[in-house]
């Protein structure tokens, strides 16, 4: 996971059509040098800081004329 990616942010208490969508801003690393938590904002201008276990990344394709 980098900043830029498109994510949806997993949680026990939303049903999964209805998690809600982010494209993360920062990345945390932990002392190992590994990604461990991310800044996402989301739509209602909240910025919420979320372990990766709690996110997963929505791919995206880079160019939408190169599949036509």
């Amino acid at each position: 996971m980098k900043p830029g990616d498109l994510v949806v942010l997993l949680g026990p208490d939303a049903l999964q059509n209805l998690w809600t969508k982010g494209i993360i801003k920062r990345v945390f690393p932990g002392a190992n040098e590994r990604i461990r938590t991310e800044e996402v904002p989301i739509k209602n201008g909240v910025l919420l800081t979320r372990t990766v276990a709690r996110l997963a990344v929505i791919p995206v394709a880079a160019d939408s004329e190169s599949e036509c």
